[in-house]
């Protein structure tokens, strides 16, 4: 009987929890079964700049969750639902659920809460498929009908949202005429961080060089507390840079920064002072409670936040569930989690892009096409939440 079960929870739905849930779903014994919690659909971040410019792609981006689970699976997900509180066997749900009401014990927890970032990078808590495609036709529409679109910050955001606009409104096509393009980095190179080789950064700046986009580096802008979208009644605003005298006006702003772990509803004693991620062990386990793991962008693992990495969060984290339910607690045995070497692939638009794997070897546009900016991994995202 279901009240016999013991739970596993996960918390988040998104790439890292989808895959502890696959994982889990194959090793965990027949005495326990996976509560999963997402106020969202599944989304796909990889693809949300491109469906965010061109019509038609938004419905590569989301996915229902009810396909993660088989008919008649003795495990349960809970959609449209946040976690408000995390206890020492519990969670508490921010609104009740007609099953399992508002507080679910568990006897191991997995949180892969992710990133709160504006929209289009996530969609806001509690969308719904249909509320997340009507925000992407709205950026469309906005985009579509600017003249002069800025971009502030040149992270990989910043760079593969400019690339989008740059190639889709290119001037080559009678209905879609060229939009200027602007991005201001407050940085003196792209990618200039510790690991990554200039190459990397040169090749981008060279691509969007070669789309139109007009750079400026070494930049702050004056936000004044706009965000993404279109300005006020679609007239050009003025934007006022830190270098004295300096404005740059644009029709539609792109704010492409200002993420954060997403781990406000979790204990202070949970969490690194500095960072506000979850300080956890190489093995996931959490630091102050030896039920609770944490993956993915809220772990405390010192690497870079890419999918590329926080995908192989999920199994070891089911693995060493598993081993402890075995084990009956015992901690001996559990798989440690070693980060590799820096990992980035970046799009320039459908056929541009540069990437940097291990060891330091850099990608050309022709490899990155191919690997990610033809397809961003669509392929990948319907097979991870079962779709067609």
């Amino acid at each position: 009987m279901s009240e016999d079960l013991k739970n596993v929870l996960i918390v988040g739905l998104g790439l890292s929890g989808t895959h502890t849930l696959e994982a889990l779903s194959k090793l965990l014994p027949a005495s326990h079964r996976i509560i999963a919690i997402s106020p969202i659909p599944g989304y796909w971040p990889p693809g949300a700049l491109r469906a965010s410019v061109v019509p038609g792609f938004e419905k590569n981006t989301i996915a229902p969750l009810s396909k993660l689970l088989p008919p008649g699976s003795r495990h349960r997900i809970i959609e449209g639902h946040s976690v408000s509180e995390v206890k020492d066997t519990s969670v508490v749900l921010d609104k009740a659920h007609e099953e399992f009401g508002t507080e679910i014990s568990f006897d191991y927890c997995v949180l892969a809460t992710g990133s709160v970032y504006p929209f289009p990078c996530r969609p806001p808590p509690g969308s719904t498929e249909e509320s997340i495609k009507e925000l992407f036709q709205s950026l469309q529409s906005q985009i579509a009908s600017s003249s002069s679109i800025l971009v502030v910050g040149g992270g990989p955001v910043g760079l593969e949202f400019a690339g989008e606009v740059a190639e889709y409104y290119n001037g080559s096509t009678s209905d879609r005429e060229k939009k200027k393009v602007t991005l201001v980095h407050s940085g003196k190179k792209f990618l200039a961080g510790e690991g990554w080789k200039p190459k990397f950064g040169e090749q981008l700046k060279s691509q969007l060089e070669a789309l139109g986009v007009e750079m400026m580096f070494d930049e702050k802008v004056e936000l004044d507390g706009r965000e993404t979208g279109k300005l006020e009644e679609g007239k050009e605003q003025e934007f006022e840079l830190k270098s004295a005298g300096k404005t740059i006006k644009a029709d539609f702003l792109f704010v492409a920064f200002g993420n954060s772990p997403a781990t406000s509803f979790l204990p202070s004693s949970y969490l690194s002072p500095s960072t506000h991620r979850v300080l956890v062990h190489p093995s996931f386990q959490s630091q102050v409670n030896p039920r609770v793991f944490a993956i993915g962008d809220i772990s405390s693992i010192e690497e870079e936040k890419l999918y590329a990495t926080a995908k192989s969060h999920g199994p070891i984290a089911a693995q060493n569930i598993v081993q402890l339910i075995k084990a009956k607690g015992n901690e001996k045995g559990m798989k440690e989690y070693k980060p590799g070497q820096p990992i980035m692939v970046v799009s320039v638009g459908s056929k541009g892009g540069a990437g940097q794997l291990p060891f330091g070897f850099v990608l050309g546009s022709w490899f990155t096409s191919t690997v990610k900016s033809k397809s961003l991994f669509v392929s990948a995202f319907k097979s991870l939440y079962n779709i067609d």
